[in-house]
């Protein structure tokens, strides 16, 4: 069995962080559309923004509100 080693996680982590990240940037969307869009805090989605860890259902629910919602059409 293979392990993963924590600096292999810490770096697999930092770049979903920053995947989520740059999503939300290229969205054209503003924080403020994805949290109502999301039904979540507009500071939980600046965090994200920010690629501070966020609840994986509420990456999920970000980026599905994206994906529904491409070239800021909201």
């Amino acid at each position: 069995m293979v392990e993963v080693k924590e600096d292999e996680f810490i770096m697999a982590d930092d770049a979903r962080m920053r995947d989520l990240s740059d999503c939300i940037k290229r969205s054209g969307l503003s924080v403020y559309q994805i949290a109502n869009g999301c039904r979540i805090a507009w500071k939980t989605v600046k965090k994200a923004v920010n690629c501070c860890p966020v609840h994986s259902s509420t990456e999920s629910r970000i980026r599905l509100f994206i994906e529904r919602n491409k070239n800021g059409n909201s």
